[in-house]
Order: structure tokens, then C-alpha cells, then sequence
């Protein structure tokens, strides 16, 4: 978990900023609203290529079977992810739009090491994160509870 402050700066945690690096070839990060979910999703340079070679498949795929394919359904994710540039020790800057769409406040729960990972307000996220995130719950309570207690 990340403070937020005023000026909307956080900072990727290290596990997730090495990924992201490597699949960036440098220090940019993808990050748009979610298509479904009350969060923000980001990920690498790389990752954002695969996702629209993986909608160019689908639209040939439609094409070939004689089917429409709906462009802006599947543009709409892509219209709002920004490539932001991260310092080598995370810090970046979060907009006030994405703050805003992701439901950020002063701090973020990233979900996920792998090459794609949740931005989650924390009070959202225990609210209203699908039960499959049961093991993240637990671990997002473990930190909340050593933060009242000044813990690190």
C-alpha cells in the first residue's frame, strides 16, 4: 500500500515496478480505468501491445466468421490509458481524472505482481473487491492494521 498526496504522487511498489520496468523497456507505466471493476489497472509497454494485437485477432476472427465487430466497446479501455514516466524509485504522478476513476483518496492498495495489477483505494477495495480476492482482503487488512499501529 502507497500514500497519495496532494499533489497526486504514490509510488509502485518494488516487486511490481521491476515487472513493469522489464515489460516497459524503462520506466513508463500503463494506467486506465478498469472495464468492470471500481479500480484503475496498469502494466508495461509490452502488455499494452499484446492487448491490442489480442483485439486485432478478435477483429479479424468477426471478419472471417461474418460477424460485427463493435470498435468502441473494444477501444474504449485503450481511450483511457495513459503511458506515465515513474522515477527509478516508482514515484509517479496520478492524475485527477484517473484519481477521480479510480475512486483514490491518500492511499492505493496495488493488487497483483504480475504483468498487469489493480490500483485500489483500500476502503473501496475491502468494500467491494469480488470474493476471489479473498487472500488480498486478508493481506490488505494485515497492512491496514500495522499502519494504526505504526507499523511498517
Amino acid at each position: 500500500m502507497s500514500s497519495i498526496d496532494t499533489k497526486g504522487r504514490t509510488t509502485i511498489p518494488a516487486e511490481i515496478r521491476d515487472v513493469v520496468q522489464k515489460s516497459s523497456d524503462g520506466n513508463v507505466v500503463c494506467i486506465g480505468r478498469h472495464r468492470e471493476l471500481p479500480c484503475l489497472v496498469g502494466y508495461g509497454r509490452n502488455e499494452r501491445q499484446q492487448n491490442r494485437d489480442i483485439i486485432e485477432e478478435m477483429r479479424r476472427a468477426a471478419i472471417m466468421r461474418g460477424d460485427v465487430f463493435d470498435d468502441e466497446e473494444f477501444g474504449a479501455p485503450a481511450s483511457s490509458l495513459y503511458e506515465i514516466n515513474f522515477e527509478v524509485s516508482g514515484r509517479f504522478v496520478l492524475s485527477p481524472m484517473l484519481r477521480h476513476f479510480g475512486r483514490l483518496t491518500n492511499r492505493v492498495f496495488f493488487h497483483g505482481t504480475d504483468t498487469k495489477f489493480l490500483l485500489w483505494d483500500p476502503v473501496v477495495f475491502l468494500a467491494e473487491a469480488p470474493a476471489k480476492f479473498r487472500q488480498a482482503r486478508e493481506e490488505l487488512e494485515y497492512w491496514l492494521a500495522a499502519a494504526a499501529k505504526g507499523e511498517k
